[in-house]
């Protein structure tokens, strides 16, 4: 309304009847209320139907979110949970079974989708027989519950944090992934 007076406009005694604010007069002696021709204007603003800047942006907005739905369906694969995994090695608490610069990766994704997968043919077909294989398989299986339960734990709060949409979704991605393996590690 200041902008409007500091041109020249003169503030009238009388309100708008829509809205109740003080109308102004331009220069050519037409009446003016500032609240109704400026909400109409921050309307039209955000309309791509009338805006050329806000169909670009909407444009832009469909374009993403369809490159992401792309992406989601492409990375994320149902895990093949029929076969039965190899003989467990021993693996103490020190060992490292993922090198510490895949833990830092920019991408939260690779790290999920770079874990070691070895399953053989003969293993397919080998069954546990002694209590003791079962009793470290069981032992493993809960170490991979904690990690996953940790990497789960660390996305939540990198996604708290993040403002970037492009690494929203990959967090996103990452989550989906943990509890999937973790409702996989809890069958085991």
């Amino acid at each position: 309304m200041g902008d409007y007076l500091l041109k020249g406009w003169k503030m009238l005694g009388t309100n708008c009847e829509d809205c109740g604010c003080i109308l102004l007069r331009d220069k050519q002696g037409a009446d003016y209320c500032v609240a109704c021709n400026e909400l109409e204007s921050d309307h039209d603003k955000d309309n791509p139907a009338v805006n050329e800047e806000a169909a670009r942006g909407l444009h832009r907005e469909a374009q993403y979110a369809t490159a992401a739905k792309d992406l989601a369906s492409s990375s994320v694969q149902e895990p093949d949970i029929n076969h039965v995994a190899s003989p467990p090695r021993n693996i103490t608490q020190q060992e490292d079974t993922v090198p510490r610069n895949r833990l830092t990766s920019a991408n939260p994704i690779a790290v999920v989708s770079s874990a070691p997968q070895q399953v053989s043919s003969a293993s397919q077909s080998h069954a546990y027989s002694q209590a003791g294989e079962w009793e470290e398989l069981a032992e493993v299986a809960g170490m991979s519950v904690e990690a996953v339960q940790k990497k789960l734990v660390w996305a939540t709060e990198e996604l708290g944090k993040t403002s970037s949409i492009e690494n929203s979704i990959q967090l996103c991605m990452l989550i989906k992934a943990c509890a999937e393996a973790l409702v996989a590690l809890k069958k085991v």
